[in-house]
């Protein structure tokens, strides 16, 4: 269970009282999420939100997230905000630690995608990425995962792995670069929008969650991550109806350059080298919470035959 925090009844009505909120039905810890501790909570009207608890090293960045998930909100997408307080405050302490409260979202996690789902994510990215680019406010953060990382992880790393997968550094680095050479659309994307970052609730889908990746990147990066786990089988393989339903609905709301196009090889790539590198890197670390690299070493081999 997602739960490394502890609270007591009294401390979660001391917090809700914040928020002028009252009446605690009940409290239960969520099963799902690897890095924080999450709660659902109920109030006797019926009312359902999410606590969030941030056991990461940096949480200087989470002011950031709340406040673009809130812009995102307030354009009337599907995604959940913080509640503001009674002193206009979205971010609160509890054992030492910021927490944010969010209204629940109706909905679950899908396990698979149809080519439906696929359109409605690509539609809505592209919603996304467009009230991003509107809007006036100050919201800017770099990629958290983007090339920097990307070359402090490898250096890092590149005592600790074996040739093959210093050639594979080497191959990524090559793609970024013919990237960087094109005139490709950049702005704040979402940068780890799996399946499970997303909910549907009668066949629709009803919030896109976790904005905890979010920064400054190329735009279709995001589109390539989520074809990889969207529309990817078990073998890495792309299903060609899958990402055709979710480049043409993304497309109808923003249209894609020709470059754009001609990058989408690369951009696959480029993602899935992200996420095989996360995760190597996690295991070689030993970290607590790991997913398996070679799923990702598999899709990226495959993304990278296609850029030659």
């Amino acid at each position: 269970m997602a739960v490394y925090t502890k609270i007591t009844e009294g401390e979660l009505c001391s917090l809700l009282e914040l928020y002028g909120l009252s009446g605690l039905a009940a409290c239960e810890g969520a099963s799902e999420g690897i890095e924080n501790t999450t709660y659902f909570v109920t109030l006797n009207n019926g009312s359902k939100y999410v606590l969030t608890i941030f056991e990461g090293a940096d949480k200087s960045s989470l002011p950031f997230y709340a406040k673009l998930t809130r812009v995102l909100s307030e354009a009337g997408l599907p995604v959940p905000a913080p509640i503001v307080d009674r002193h206009g405050q979205m971010l609160q302490r509890l054992h030492e630690k910021p927490a944010l409260l969010f209204p629940r979202a109706k909905g679950s996690h899908r396990t698979r995608a149809s080519i439906v789902d696929c359109a409605a994510i690509g539609a809505m990215l592209a919603r996304i990425h467009l009230t991003l680019l509107e809007q006036k406010t100050d919201l800017k953060a770099p990629n958290p995962r983007g090339l920097d990382w990307f070359e402090s992880v490898m250096k890092d790393l590149s005592e600790r792995v074996d040739e093959a997968s210093r050639a594979l550094f080497t191959r990524l680095l090559s793609v970024r670069s013919r990237l960087d050479a094109m005139t490709l659309p950049v702005g704040l994307i979402h940068g780890d929008l799996f399946l499970d970052n997303t909910l549907f609730f009668e066949g629709r889908l009803s919030a896109v969650i976790d904005f905890y990746n979010a920064g400054e990147d190329i735009l279709l990066l995001d589109l390539a991550i989520v074809a990889n786990d969207w529309c990817c089988d078990a073998l890495g393989e792309l299903d060609r109806q899958k990402v055709s339903a979710l480049k043409a609905a993304y497309a109808t709301e923003r249209n894609l350059s020709a470059q754009e196009n001609q990058a989408w090889a690369m951009l696959l790539a480029w993602a899935a080298g992200r996420f095989w590198l996360s995760r190597l890197k996690s295991q070689l670390d030993n970290e607590a919470h790991q997913k398996d690299p070679g799923q990702y070493r598999k899709i990226l081999e495959r993304r990278l035959q296609a850029c030659l």
